[in-house]
């Protein structure tokens, strides 16, 4: 027999989600505004967080490309200088193929705070949503102190 208590904890991830989409003003969640010589975008910046959701994304507005990974598609990426995304957490299959959020992608969206500056791995995901490559040493500790 299976537990409802994985289900109940996914729909709490995507509720959480979404309301924290909902925060935003209207135009920072449309796809439109991104460019599309940043999409596909995939590696270092730097910038500033604009306003934390009420889940587990934020708004970042880059100040500068710091670094481009191999993998990047975007025909231009320095054009994210000066853009505001909308920044979450990654998603993986667990052991039995089903998506969930990066645990500590997470944890560190909640602990940001806005007007915080950072650098941040990131790869746009989906139209204007980019998620969290890799956390550093730092940003992945956040949730330790807690423990």
């Amino acid at each position: 027999m299976r537990s409802g208590i994985g289900k109940a904890v996914r729909v709490a991830v995507a509720a959480g989600m979404l309301a924290g989409a909902r925060g935003f003003a209207a135009e920072e969640r449309e796809g439109d505004r991104l460019p599309d010589s940043v999409r596909g975008f995939s590696g270092m910046v730097r910038g500033v967080v604009v306003e934390k959701g009420e889940g587990n994304t934020f708004l970042f507005k880059v100040g500068r490309v710091l670094r481009v990974w191999e993998g990047n598609k975007a025909s231009d990426p320095q054009a994210l200088v000066g853009q505001i995304v909308r920044v979450g957490p990654n998603w993986r299959k667990n052991d039995r193929g089903k998506w969930h959020p990066v645990e500590r992608h997470v944890a560190f969206a909640r602990k940001v705070d806005a007007g915080q500056e950072m650098n941040l791995e990131i790869r746009n995901a989906e139209r204007d949503a980019f998620v969290i490559l890799e956390l550093s040493r730092e940003q992945a500790e956040l949730d330790e102190t807690e423990r």
